[in-house]
């Protein structure tokens, strides 16, 4: 089961198809455990959250996406794709401190994350802050000090 609504999700994206996408991909969810996943035995729960948040982003289900995000964060605390998300969904609604931190995790738990760096110096634009400002990492220096 998890193998024939994870293909229909893959379709359904392809089509653009988001509230398809998102049905199949909560059965997916539901069949996550119990399958063997034979030829996607490399995808991982918090890859699955993580699509089925950027799906209800899309969609712009922000307390749904917000969910899977956060649902994501506890199977990986450290995944900066969770923390991404989270920062659009805070984004989106126009909550730009609670963004900016969520931006900040994502490029500390992943220094490589361009899209997290691209929007954190947006953000601090926005907010008359330095480009690279990170008051996550200030915050960890004062407290060493």
């Amino acid at each position: 089961m998890f193998i024939q609504n994870f293909e229909r999700t893959l379709i359904n994206i392809n089509d653009e198809e988001y509230d398809l996408a998102i049905k199949n991909l909560k059965l997916s969810l539901e069949n996550f455990e119990h399958s063997e996943r034979k030829g996607y035995e490399n995808i991982s729960l918090a890859d699955i959250l993580n699509m089925a948040g950027t799906i209800s982003l899309t969609k712009n289900e922000l307390e749904e996406a917000k969910e899977y995000f956060e649902e994501e964060l506890k199977t990986n605390p450290n995944s900066s794709s969770a923390c991404f998300g989270l920062g659009e969904v805070f984004y989106k609604a126009e909550m730009l401190e609670e963004s900016k931190t969520m931006y900040e995790w994502a490029v500390i738990n992943d220094s490589k994350n361009k899209n997290a760096q691209i929007r954190l110096e947006e953000i601090n634009k926005n907010l008359n802050l330095p480009k690279n400002h990170n008051s996550v990492l200030l915050e960890s220096e004062t407290e060493k000090v």
